[in-house]
């Protein structure tokens, strides 16, 4: 799995699980560069589907690029 494979929304969440066990100028820098760093993520994120999986026989696909998509990722 590749950085371009990765769902945007899993960096925010092991930065957040990562906070409470740093503090001051690392949590300053990790509070502002993860969000900018996810950001650069979705606008880089190429149409269609990026990761498909299947799960008991159904196809998953939890990262697709497309403009409604990278809207609500932004928003």
């Amino acid at each position: 799995m590749t950085i371009d494979t990765i769902p945007p929304g899993i960096i925010l969440i092991a930065v957040g699980l990562l906070l409470p066990l740093v503090s001051g100028v690392v949590r300053g820098a990790l509070v502002l560069l993860a969000p900018l760093t996810v950001l650069a993520m979705v606008w880089a994120v190429p149409d269609g589907p990026v990761l498909t999986l299947s799960f008991l026989g159904l196809d998953i696909t939890p990262l697709q690029g497309d403009d409604l998509s990278r809207l609500f990722a932004i928003i």
